[in-house]
């Protein structure tokens, strides 16, 4: 009669457990709404390091983090924005600008 009870308790006791995981887990929404300096300390300490490239005068780093990206615009070596994504915009300028850099490496060596 009372084990209804008891796995009821459970039930809710994963719930709980399965909340509290869920905001350990960092998404880009989440990344997005710390402040500068936590999200600078979590990409130095988590984050992967993927690529570099040049954005007219600016440096741009990119790196994964737990299932998205994030660019980070550098500009007379101040970081001057962070850029978490998933896909979309981001991730086509970057192809663009290499078939860009591709074309014009080609154009040089006719």
């Amino acid at each position: 009669m009372y084990p209804v009870y008891s796995n009821l308790k459970c039930l809710r006791t994963d719930v709980t457990l399965i909340q509290n995981l869920k905001l350990k887990i960092m998404t880009v929404y989440n990344y997005a709404k710390l402040s500068k300096r936590e999200q600078e300390s979590l990409l130095n300490s988590e984050g992967l390091y993927l690529d570099l490239y040049f954005d007219n005068e600016n440096l741009i780093n990119v790196y994964y983090l737990n299932g998205f990206f994030i660019e980070v615009v550098l500009c007379k070596g101040m970081v001057i924005d962070i850029l978490p994504y998933k896909r979309g915009y981001e991730m086509d300028k970057r192809r663009l600008h290499a078939i860009q850099k591709r074309n014009a490496l080609l154009s040089l060596a006719a």
